[in-house]
C-alpha cells in the first residue's frame, strides 16, 4: 500500500477544488452572472467557517498588536473580497484555461516582490523556473501565435499580482 503524506493529499484535494471552482464560476459567469454578485455569494457561504477559525484564534488575535490586527483584517478583506472580485472578472472576460495559466505567473510576482521586500536572491534556479513557466505559459495560452491578451488576461495577472502581494508578502510580515 502506498503511503502519500498530508502535504501530498491536502496539495492535490487544494488543486482539485480549486479547478472546480473555476470551471463552476466560469460557469455561472456565461450564464449571465454578476461577477460582484457571485463575490458576494461565495463570500457569504465561506463566512461561517471562517467565523468558527476565528473563534478557535480569538484568543491569539486579541494578544496581537493594533498594527497586526490592522494589517490582518487588511489582508482577509483584500485577500477575500478583493481577489475574489478580480478573479470574477478575469473568468468573466476570458477562459478558464488561459486563467489557469497565466494566474501561474503568482511565482514570478512572489519572487519580485520577495527580492524587493526581504532582499531575497533571484538565484539562476528561481530564474530558471521562472523563464519556464513564462515560455510555458505563453504557449500554452497563444497555442503559440502573437501575444493578444484580453481584459480578462490583464484581470488575471492583476490577481496574480495582488495575490503574490497580499497572500505571499504582506502575510510574511
Amino acid at each position: 500500500m502506498v503511503n502519500f503524506s498530508r502535504g501530498l493529499i491536502f496539495s492535490l484535494s487544494t488543486s482539485i477544488l480549486w479547478a472546480m471552482g473555476i470551471v463552476t464560476n466560469r460557469f455561472l459567469l456565461n450564464k449571465e452572472e454578476d461577477a460582484l454578485n457571485l463575490v458576494f455569494w461565495v463570500s457569504l457561504s465561506a463566512f461561517p467557517f471562517w467565523l468558527v477559525i476565528f473563534h478557535k484564534h480569538l484568543h491569539e488575535y486579541q494578544k496581537l498588536s493594533v498594527k497586526n490586527k490592522s494589517l490582518l483584517i487588511f489582508i482577509g478583506i483584500a485577500g477575500s473580497i478583493g481577489i475574489s472580485y478580480l478573479q470574477s472578472l478575469a473568468l468573466q472576460h476570458t477562459t478558464a484555461v488561459n486563467f489557469s495559466f497565466l494566474y501561474r505567473t503568482i511565482v514570478v510576482f512572489t519572487i519580485f516582490f520577495a527580492w524587493i521586500f526581504f532582499k531575497e536572491k533571484i538565484t539562476k534556479k528561481k530564474l530558471f523556473i521562472v523563464t519556464l513557466i513564462l515560455i510555458g505559459s505563453y504557449f500554452l495560452t497563444t497555442k503559440g501565435q502573437g501575444l493578444n491578451l484580453g481584459l480578462g488576461d490583464f484581470y488575471t495577472l492583476l490577481m496574480a499580482l495582488s495575490t503574490a502581494l497580499i497572500a505571499n508578502i504582506l502575510i510574511k510580515n
